[in-house]
């Protein structure tokens, strides 16, 4: 059965750079191996940054033909008449070729997923027409109007080559509204859509396996002239496009992950100690992203704030959904104090944002960034909460969340002009410019991970549950009667047996307590604010309540979360939250 899913076509403008930029710290570098100073460790010692450092300024410099490899242990590197001329150049000269580029993307109306469009079969309005389908076709109800894609939830799909490195994205402008439509192949014995890639048939099944149904009820099967067998047959190829090729791989988005379960954070104290270590150590910027920003809250932290403005860290504050009005005008004092004295700036958005998303993102005294992303609302009111997050090390991942933290701010009403979203976009330019991204995508390490941004949370959590997945554990602040169908399948296809599944939650209506459907597998937990699944060999940790909807689906409320998957994570990372929910 070919059921169509209403989507929008997006055109994405980017250029992407081939070559490697030259760097003040290539410049020093170069002087100091012309002042003779040529081997790794004597580099090292001078300059006190991370060894992978200055490996990588070796090797610019090498593929530079600025210096050349010496012969013995202590002179390693020589410089080359080039790199003297160089250091005589009064300006850093460059090697980049930038090229801008064009990409489309679909982002499909029913689910909020954003998809490559060479990745999925689809057609138009003007297609069906003319071959007289579109009147009685067999469509899913359009059920997102939001209009806009975040650069970060795209970052991923733009097309580059080896060697090439995204130096800009936008702008990303929407062509067609509703008016394309995904052609689903949905088959009903297996019930499985058998033609897109997992990520969005994953999302799209519910809401296909239920069309189906009430097709089958309204006896119209063969309402759509339009069916399987005649679309694989060729029949409808003139109307067809973007892809009919083989599928990608469902962890190709997956990048690689250096986990430790020390980067598991738990609890109101750890992240607390967190977030006063990043004030404390960031070396120039500081981004906070909190569903709530309270005014007591920021006065709570007026001195390790003023003493981070005074080092020249500029502390950019995302307001969400649930933030006071009170925070803007503390924040402006602020500001407004700390200008004449400090050389950095703190900036908040002034309208609270359409968003939930909780993390922290700063660079470190090495150049590097780390982030934590997760259930933590970081500058709400403090008080005693069994909140989940993940530190996150790998650059890549660090590079797609400085352009997801640029689309949140700029999304947010009366901040298009702000200089904020450039900031981090050049930030994530710069940290790709340092990550062999070929390499990184290409490579097979046994754990990996991916954010997972709004829409997306809906078809994971439906998958994890109502597939036959071992050891269920989930957890989140509310729970309704939204989760009992999921669960009321995930018994049957478990011949009745959910005794490994366990749901935690703080709060749950009267009226839902007595459901025999989680008797003895939902646990009430005082103060829990965190908000994850974990199953088998992974486990995600997001802002996105699992076990209840909080928000509309139609309002598009931003979500963040980070899955990690491979190895033993699973059974680590269980041992821990298991004595976290035992603690409330």
């Amino acid at each position: 059965m070919i059921i169509l899913s209403p989507s929008s076509k997006f055109r994405v403008r980017y250029e992407v750079a081939e070559g490697q930029p030259y760097s003040h710290l290539d410049r020093m570098i170069l002087k100091a191996v012309a002042d003779n100073c040529t081997s790794q460790e004597s580099l090292s010692n001078i300059f006190q940054i991370h060894p992978r450092l200055i490996i990588q300024s070796l090797v610019t410099l090498t593929q530079a033909g600025w210096i050349a490899l010496g012969s013995s242990s202590d002179g390693q590197f020589l410089i080359t008449p080039m790199g003297k001329n160089a250091l005589t150049d009064e300006k850093l000269p460059e090697f980049i070729e930038k090229t801008t580029r064009i990409s489309y993307v679909l982002l499909d109306r029913v689910t909020g997923v954003v998809i490559p469009e060479n990745q999925v079969p689809y057609t138009n309005k003007l297609l069906l027409q003319r071959r007289n389908l579109f009147d009685n076709r067999v469509c899913l109800k359009m059920e997102l109007f939001d209009n806009k894609i975040d650069e970060g939830e795209i970052i991923h799909m733009v097309p580059r080559g080896k060697g090439q490195r995204l130096h800009w994205v936008g702008p990303i402008e929407m062509v067609t509204k509703g008016q394309d439509y995904i052609l689903v192949d949905f088959d009903e014995v297996k019930q499985q859509i058998v033609n897109l890639p997992s990520r969005l048939a994953d999302a799209l099944l519910p809401y296909v396996t239920i069309k189906a149904s009430e097709i089958r009820f309204l006896q119209e099967k063969e309402v759509s002239q339009i069916s399987h067998d005649n679309w694989m047959s060729g029949e409808f190829n003139e109307i067809t496009l973007g892809a009919r090729a083989e599928l990608p791989d469902p962890l190709a988005d997956y990048l690689n992950f250096e986990w430790k379960l020390s980067d598991l954070i738990v609890g109101e104290i750890e992240h607390e100690n967190q977030l006063h270590d990043a004030l404390s150590q960031a070396k120039s910027v500081l981004y906070i992203a909190s569903s709530s920003v309270s005014a007591k809250r920021i006065a709570e932290l007026v001195e390790p704030i003023s003493l981070a403005l005074k080092r020249g860290v500029d502390i950019h504050i995302l307001r969400g959904i649930k933030s006071d009005a009170e925070s803007v005008q503390l924040i402006s004092e602020i500001a407004d104090k700390e200008s004449s004295i400090g050389k950095g700036k703190i900036i908040a958005n002034r309208m609270a944002a359409q968003s939930n998303v909780r993390f922290i993102l700063w660079d470190v005294p090495s150049g590097e960034f780390n982030a934590i992303v997760g259930s933590y609302d970081w500058l709400s009111q403090l008080q005693v909460r069994h909140d989940v997050g993940i530190r996150v090390n790998n650059q890549l991942l660090v590079a797609y969340l400085a352009r997801h933290a640029a689309g949140l701010w700029v999304g947010t009403r009366g901040e298009s002009l702000s200089s904020v979203p450039d900031r981090w976009r050049r930030i994530a330019t710069g940290v790709e410019n340092n990550v062999d991204l070929f390499s990184e995508l290409a490579s097979n390490k046994e754990i990996k991970a991916k954010f997972f941004f709004t829409q997306e949370h809906f078809a994971l959590r439906y998958k994890w549950i109502q597939q036959n997945k071992s050891d269920l554990m989930i957890a989140s602040p509310m729970m309704t009667d939204l989760i009992f169908p999921m669960l009321q399948k995930r018994k049957s296809a478990r011949n009745g047996e959910i005794s490994d599944t366990k749901l935690y939650y703080a709060e749950l209506p009267e009226k839902y307590k007595e459901d025999f459907l989680i008797s003895g597998a939902a646990v009430k937990v005082k103060d829990l604010s965190g908000s994850f699944i974990v199953s088998d060999n992974q486990v995600c940790v997001s802002s996105f309540n699992f076990l209840a909807d909080v928000f509309e689906k139609k309002q598009n409320i931003k979500e963040l979360g980070l899955t990690i998957t491979g190895g033993s994570v699973g059974v680590q990372v269980r041992e821990k939250l298991l004595k976290l929910l035992e603690a409330g």
